[in-house]
């Protein structure tokens, strides 16, 4: 990628969406394209889910090609992408990081104090809430099995299960309190 992204003012009562393209190989290249969206316009604005993840290490040195462009994006929101990335059709997401401009200009912190004032609503307005934890431990999935047959405690199984359990409790993403404003908002939330 030649250039890096640059971002177009937003309208008011506007925000950001990108269509994570598809791509057969986890190892592909993250490709997307970002359009603007009009809250208030429900003809008009695509249904697209919201992203619930942690920042983490805030150097942004994993490239996202964002219509041509290169985006440089965190490692835990690389992983993200890489991992609700469809084989064979678009995704269309709202993530914080990606769709609020980040820069450190005066226009830029501008935005962003709009787009903190509409979070709410962008969460509620999501089709669903993504969660994302980072990448699944090999005992996660069987929990969330377990846990959906779940009818009364069995003594046997439980030491193992809570501490599974405790691990995903004790996920940074726990401790955000942003988390709490995301799910409240979210019609559905998926994990």
């Amino acid at each position: 990628m030649a250039a890096a992204f640059s971002y177009e003012p937003l309208p008011a009562r506007c925000i950001r969406v990108i269509d994570l393209l598809p791509a057969r190989r986890p190892t592909d290249a993250l490709r997307c394209s970002i359009k603007h969206v009009d809250l208030d316009d429900r003809v008009a604005a695509p249904p697209y889910e919201a992203l619930s993840y942690v920042w983490g290490e805030p150097t942004r040195q994993w490239p996202l090609d964002c219509s041509g462009k290169e985006l440089l994006v965190t490692k835990n929101c690389h992983e993200a992408l890489v991992n609700l990335r469809s084989r064979f059709l678009p995704r269309t997401l709202w993530i914080d990081a990606i769709c609020i401009n980040q820069a450190g200009t005066d226009e830029a912190t501008t935005e962003r104090n709009g787009q903190v004032a509409m979070m709410g609503e962008i969460y509620l307005k999501a089709t669903r809430v993504l969660i994302w934890m980072g990448p699944p431990g090999a005992s996660v999935p069987t929990l969330f099995r377990y846990l959906r047959s779940l009818h009364f405690f069995e003594e046997d199984k439980s030491s193992r299960l809570l501490e599974t359990l405790t691990g995903i409790l004790n996920n940074s993403w726990f401790e955000r309190v942003w988390t709490l404003q995301e799910v409240a908002f979210g019609r559905k939330c998926l994990v």
